[in-house]
């Protein structure tokens, strides 16, 4: 390539002066053949000065956009995983579901026997507490009852007693002792 550059450089001025823009005439296959020309002294001038940095450049962006890319690989397979667990998850929600309804329906109804439980013994407790307090309230009634059929008996004897002569309480006395002396006996 170093020979046709320098066999190029001489061919320069001719190829120049042939060409439509300069009065020559050789016409469109000239200028392609100096546009051809002067792209590969272009390309032979790139690459003699700056083909190693070039090289290096496009051989580090090829290794970065290889790296990138199987980082990106990689994510996509982590994606990919977490979509298939993700999916797992969402197709057992309606086992779970059911199971969780599972279970508050029997915390529910154990919950239920144990409410229902407490009541009873509330209840109990309210029936043994009502039957006392009525038979402290009726033995109270019952005394105050006797009490005042005592006194009634009472108040009804002292005026009677007091009706009655003084020979004829001696001799309610005497028989009274007579009966209790017989009773006691």
């Amino acid at each position: 390539m170093r020979g046709a550059l320098l066999a190029a450089i001489p061919l320069w001025p001719l190829l120049a002066a042939a060409s439509p823009e300069h009065g020559g005439g050789l016409g469109p296959a000239a200028t392609i053949l100096f546009a051809a020309i002067n792209f590969a002294i272009f390309a032979a001038v790139l690459v003699r000065f700056g083909g190693r940095p070039v090289v290096l450049f496009f051989r580090e962006r090829e290794r970065a956009i290889r790296e990138e890319f199987e980082r990106y690989r990689e994510e996509y397979e982590t994606a990919e995983r977490d979509i298939a667990a993700l999916r797992e998850r969402l197709a057992a929600i309606p086992a779970e579901k059911e199971r969780l309804r599972e279970h508050y329906e029997r915390q529910a109804a154990l919950l239920y026997d144990e409410i229902l439980n407490g009541a009873r013994l509330q209840a109990e407790f309210i029936r043994r507490e009502t039957d006392r307090s009525l038979r402290d309230q009726l033995d109270r009634c019952r005394g105050a009852a006797t009490d005042q059929f005592i006194d009634a008996l009472t108040a009804e004897l002292e005026a009677r007693a007091a009706a009655l002569g003084p020979e004829q309480r001696k001799a309610l006395v005497d028989q009274f002792d007579r009966l209790s002396n017989g009773a006691l006996r």
